[in-house]
């Protein structure tokens, strides 16, 4: 009798449970006339308890051991057709060798023809492309623009956005403006050292067995036009998003993915099917689920990107036969070109162009720095007639003009700039900027009276200046808690 501690808590293969009896954590295997496993078992609602199984050695067929780890077939009463597996990591990789070899050597025809089939599909993959020189070529120059950006003093861990957007990315008052190589510019930047190595792994991983199934120009290809999908669904979406990064042309990578295992033509082996199958689906619906819940991510570039990656990868996809990829396909890959250019123009036809909003709302900003300047100007100025007004040295005509030229008219002026520069009516500034103009105007208007009442000695105007002067100090005051219930 021989006892192995093992542990359950790694997998044999990606995308397969270790074990198809839940078993998790350390454990211990125990080798005599029978095999028994002692570890804890999760129940479907989470919780585990610990459980002693038996199995008959006869039942054990199809050991593999890669390393440390060790994977086998039990077989359930003889049925070879649907086996339970165990996936064991031993104490160290001397001890799988020795469990392997104590285990039965019977090997079944399933897992012979699986194995086959897996290890034709290799030879045929490789010989369809020999070299997947594009994928790596697109991580070294991601990573080449991300080192220019941090040498020109773009922050590694949290760029500024704006420094983002000099560098070329998708933000639409900029790139519906006219800018729309930002489309493509914004493929290849990205907010940070984190950003930029998920997806040059995801791109990495993933890409290379992309561009031999593909072959590397229609790879390249596809990659394009799934980036391409992806900043224009991000503009459709919401334009005034700053977009950057590769991440929707990876999405693309694995639409393509999906639709050439999709596609029986193309005679991938079910079991591969079934694991890359498995393995897109999860990164996908998690990748999107994380979107939805987390700030800052660009979810409608990741199903632009999915979609016209499955798309063309649709449309792309050949087996991965010599006779298949022999064809001539060059009419049909232009004409598919054709489409994907005109479908793409087409959707960028509804983008709202933000570029003039945009613009007015910047000279927004500008005009209300400028005319926090001038307040303190003219506030002085007013501070400066009341100390002339108080020596009684000069007459009321004298001091109603002066008023007029050094107060009256440049509130005029200032109304007159930020009326000129009017936001659109559904721009979030907006209520903001009627604010502002409404406190001007009544500012204007109220030392426009204080100057008639000095002149005519009217008491009624002075008093109605003043009221206008407290409606322009309520209407700030408004125009603050609408700002702060804003932040």
């Amino acid at each position: 009798m021989e006892r192995f501690p093992v542990d359950f808590r790694r997998n044999f293969y990606p995308g397969e449970s270790s074990n198809s009896f839940r078993l998790s954590g350390p454990g211990e295997l125990e080798l005599n006339s029978a095999i028994t496993l002692r570890a804890r078992q999760r129940s479907f609602l989470g919780f585990s308890k610990k459980t002693a199984l038996h199995f008959d050695p006869a039942q054990v067929v199809n050991v593999e051991r890669k390393g440390q780890s060790l994977r086998f077939d039990l077989l359930a009463g003889g049925d070879i057709r649907n086996p339970g597996h165990l996936c064991l990591l031993p104490a160290d990789e001397a001890a799988a060798q020795r469990l392997a070899a104590l285990l039965p050597a019977t090997r079944t025809d399933i897992v012979d023809q699986a194995e086959q089939e897996l290890d034709d599909f290799r030879d045929r993959l490789y010989q369809a492309t020999p070299h997947a020189f594009v994928t790596p070529t697109l991580v070294v120059v991601n990573l080449l623009i991300f080192a220019a950006m941090v040498a020109t003093g773009v922050d590694m861990l949290q760029p500024d956005g704006r420094m983002v957007i000099s560098w070329g990315a998708n933000f639409g008052p900029y790139t519906t403006n006219g800018q729309w190589w930002r489309l493509l510019s914004s493929m290849f930047l990205h907010f940070g050292i984190l950003h930029v190595g998920l997806n040059m792994w995801a791109l990495y991983y993933s890409g290379r067995v992309v561009e031999r199934l593909f072959g590397n120009g229609r790879f390249a290809l596809l990659y394009l036009i799934a980036g391409l999908s992806g900043s224009i669904a991000s503009l459709l979406w919401n334009p005034m998003v700053n977009s950057a990064g590769a991440s929707g042309a990876i999405f693309g990578v694995y639409g393509a993915l999906l639709a050439f295992m999709l596609d029986r033509r193309n005679q991938v082996p079910k079991a591969i099917m079934k694991e890359q199958r498995l393995g897109v689906l999860i990164f996908i619906l998690y990748s999107l689920g994380f979107g939805l819940r987390q700030e800052g991510i660009d979810n409608a570039a990741h199903i632009g990107g999915l979609a016209g990656g499955l798309i063309m990868g649709w449309f792309l996809a050949r087996p991965l036969n010599r006779e298949a990829r022999a064809q001539p396909g060059r009419p049909k890959l232009v004409a598919l070109v054709t489409a994907a250019t005109i479908t793409l123009t087409l959707l960028t036809l509804p983008i709202e162009r933000t570029g003039e909003a945009f613009r007015r709302e910047e000279q927004f900003f500008t005009d209300f720095r400028w005319l926090s300047e001038e307040e303190t100007r003219l506030s002085a100025a007013s501070e400066e007639w009341r100390q002339l007004a108080a020596t009684g040295m000069h007459s009321w005509a004298y001091l109603a003009d002066k008023m007029e030229e050094d107060i009256v008219h440049p509130w005029q002026g200032i109304y007159e700039r930020l009326s000129a520069n009017m936001v659109p009516e559904t721009s979030r500034l907006r209520s903001h900027q009627d604010l502002v103009l409404r406190s001007v105007r009544e500012r204007r208007d109220g030392y426009q009276l204080f100057v008639e009442g000095i002149r005519t000695n009217d008491e009624d105007k002075l008093q109605e200046a003043q009221v206008h002067f407290a409606a322009s100090n309520e209407t700030i005051k408004r125009l603050q808690q609408l700002s702060a219930e804003e932040q």
